[in-house]
């Protein structure tokens, strides 16, 4: 996902319950299980997320089927 030192750019379908400057986002570091992470939104763009902090530590964001998914889901990476 897009990154720079003030934050990284994610798609909007990847953010989660968005409200007043925080919002979730599901993540996955080993390509097979999910976990929910909160973020800082910093600004929305149109069809960008400006996040400021939360993804620190994560590898890969899940940008598709965030809905359907529950935190530990199995997940299969389609490229």
């Amino acid at each position: 996902f897009g990154e720079s030192p003030e934050y990284w750019m994610i798609p909007y379908s990847a953010l989660l319950d968005g409200d007043r400057g925080k919002g979730y986002v599901y993540v996955t570091d080993d390509k097979e299980t999910v976990s929910k992470v909160e973020v800082t939104i910093a600004g929305i763009q149109k069809e960008n997320v400006l996040i400021s902090s939360g993804l620190e530590n994560h590898k890969y964001i899940i940008n598709s089927g965030s809905p359907y998914l529950k935190v530990d889901s199995k997940i299969r990476i389609v490229e």
